[in-house]
């Protein structure tokens, strides 16, 4: 059974409702509202994606699918969120004098970011300015893909989605083609315990059933934008997919050379790592109680994306099983920083009011995770808007009603992953 964001609570106490979100593939961006969100990697259709941001934040998640590929989604975000580097005992990092120079060099930048400043991405000791070669890198690849060819970039899309997912029951509303406006008692839910025992979270392979619940409605971007305006502006969740403002980054991140020329390869970034694939979220500020015998959850290390993707696509099919170490490659860009180049790449999250951002005064940046095969966020609270954009690979949600907070063993305000 899955592990419950508290993991001393018995399976039994997830009493609460759920319906799965989304299970997302490329070019899917999910609106979850306000909600209790549970999510997983399943896998993925990517084989070489690399991906870098200032080494200051969170980042894209690359699944590293059933079949050792890897994607990866990006997450609007729309409150703050401060990191601390709690891994100076890492076994990646001590005795290294250039694990060293790479942590004294992302104080650096944090600081100058905190002061309004912009650093340069250099790759390594190679001296080479990542920041200074995108624009040519980018101008080339458009030169020869077209990003206003949509049909052809529909049908990219379209070749990256593999599986296709059945209902595992009759609905008073069909998903596929949902009224214009939101129905009685949507999003329809289920006991948690029924949605789990159909599919484990930890099951990543194709053995499970490929009948899900389902309750959330699903878009298209051209033909139902309207539908899918008057959901967002209902504050309930919704899936809306190939959207023409997104489908061309979907075509640049699933360009095996693409990515690794803009990210970089000696380039090193924060990354997030547990010794299973239940990576729970914690903070601990200045004056945080810390329960006894607690011990924090996840580790921070820095890595090079060559370094994650090596681990993502590890060839042993037990290498990512639950119980073995997974990571969380991450990057950010912040609003106050539009220059960045990951606003180039994703200009539909750009913090000025459109479809995607309700509130650009809330906007404070983009969240972006790279993850792998069976990475899971423990369930957890999220009290603001978020706009998903996954862009290769499948990802699982199974979301719950903030009145469900009492039934899903969430940890208490004052834990540190609470």
């Amino acid at each position: 059974m899955v592990k419950p964001r508290r993991p001393a609570a018995a399976a039994s106490s997830l009493n609460g409702r759920a319906t799965a979100g989304a299970i997302g593939a490329a070019a899917v961006l999910i609106f979850m509202a306000t909600s209790v969100a549970l999510h997983g990697i399943i896998s993925s259709n990517a084989d070489d994606y690399p991906y870098d941001d200032d080494a200051s934040g969170e980042q894209d998640d690359r699944a590293a699918g059933g079949r050792g590929r890897a994607g990866f989604f990006f997450e609007r975000e729309y409150h703050g969120r401060n990191t601390k580097d709690n891994n100076r005992d890492d076994p990646l990092r001590s005795g290294s004098a250039t694990r060293r120079s790479r942590a004294a060099r992302h104080r650096q930048e944090r600081r100058g970011r905190r002061h309004g400043r912009r650093s340069r991405r250099m790759d390594g000791e190679s001296g080479l300015d990542l920041d200074e070669v995108y624009p040519d890198i980018r101008s080339a690849h458009d030169d020869k893909y077209p990003p206003t060819d949509t049909e052809r970039l529909l049908s990219n899309a379209k070749s990256l989605r593999t599986h296709d997912y059945q209902l595992i029951e009759e609905l008073p509303y069909d998903v596929n083609n949902c009224p214009p406006t939101p129905p009685e008692n949507y999003p329809i839910s289920w006991p948690a315990l029924d949605v789990l025992n159909n599919w484990n979270t930890d099951d990543t392979t194709d053995n499970h059933s490929h009948r899900v619940h389902q309750g959330i409605c699903r878009f298209d971007a051209i033909t139902e934008h309207d539908k899918a305006l008057a959901y967002r502006n209902a504050e309930v969740p919704f899936v809306i997919r190939d959207d023409p403002a997104v489908l061309p980054t979907v075509e640049r991140w699933n360009m095996p050379d693409y990515l690794p020329s803009i990210l970089g390869h000696e380039r090193t970034y924060r990354t997030d790592t547990a010794s299973s694939n239940q990576l729970m979220f914690f903070r601990m500020n200045e004056h945080g109680h810390k329960p006894k015998n607690w011990e924090e959850p996840t580790k921070i290390v820095d890595m090079t994306y060559p370094e994650w993707l090596e681990k993502a696509n590890d060839p042993d099919p037990h290498a990512l099983d639950p119980d073995r170490t997974h990571w969380y490659f991450r990057l950010n860009a912040k609003s106050t920083l539009r220059d960045n180049y990951l606003y180039k790449e994703l200009p539909f999250f750009d913090p000025v009011e459109s479809f995607y951002i309700v509130d650009p005064d809330g906007a404070r940046g983009i969240n972006c995770r790279f993850g792998m095969r069976g990475n899971t966020g423990e369930n957890h609270f999220d009290a603001s808007r978020n706009f998903i954009a996954l862009l290769s690979g499948e990802r699982r949600y199974l979301l719950s009603h903030p009145n469900q907070c009492k039934n899903l063993a969430l940890y208490p305000v004052g834990h540190p992953s609470a």
